[in-house]
C-alpha cells in the first residue's frame, strides 16, 4: 500500500504534460503576437508624428516671416491661398533619413479693416502608403504700426 502511494506521488511530481506544454506555448505564442503588432503600430505612428512635427516646423518658419512683416508689406496683403510652394526636407525615420516633399501655403484675410488680419498657413503632404495629409496654423495679425 505504501508503494502504490509513493508511486502516485512520483507520477504527480514527474513534470509538465503533452497538453500542458501545448497550451502555455499558445498563450506564449498569441502573447509574442501581440507585441510584435504592438512593435508595428509604434513604429507606424512614430513616422506619422516625424512626418506632423515637420510639417508643424515649415508652417510655424512661415508664420514667422508673416508676422515679422511690416503692416503695409505686399506679402502681407489680403489674398486668397497662394500657390503652393514645395519645400524639400529630410525626415528622419527608423531606419536612416528620408526626403520628402511639403508643399507650403498661405492666405490672408482682413478682419477688421485696418486693423487685424488673419494668417492660415496650409503644409501638404503624401505619407508612405499614398494619404494626403495636411496641417493648417492660423494666427491673426494687429496692426501695432497704425496705433
Amino acid at each position: 500500500m505504501t508503494a502504490m502511494k509513493i508511486n502516485k506521488r512520483t507520477r504527480s511530481r514527474s513534470g509538465f504534460s503533452m497538453i500542458e506544454t501545448m497550451i502555455a506555448m499558445l498563450v506564449l505564442g498569441f502573447g509574442l503576437l501581440t507585441i510584435a503588432s504592438a512593435q508595428v503600430y509604434a513604429v507606424k505612428s512614430g513616422q506619422t508624428g516625424r512626418h506632423r512635427t515637420r510639417a508643424v516646423e515649415i508652417a510655424q518658419t512661415q508664420m514667422e516671416r508673416l508676422q515679422s512683416l511690416s503692416w503695409n508689406d505686399a506679402d502681407l496683403m489680403a489674398t486668397e491661398w497662394t500657390p503652393n510652394v514645395d519645400v524639400e526636407t529630410t525626415v528622419e525615420s527608423t531606419s536612416a533619413q528620408a526626403a520628402m516633399t511639403f508643399s507650403r501655403q498661405w492666405r490672408i484675410t482682413e478682419a477688421v479693416a485696418n486693423q487685424t488680419r488673419a494668417i492660415d498657413v496650409r503644409v501638404g503632404w503624401t505619407d508612405a502608403h499614398g494619404v494626403t495629409k495636411d496641417f493648417t496654423l492660423s494666427s491673426t495679425r494687429f496692426n501695432f504700426e497704425g496705433l
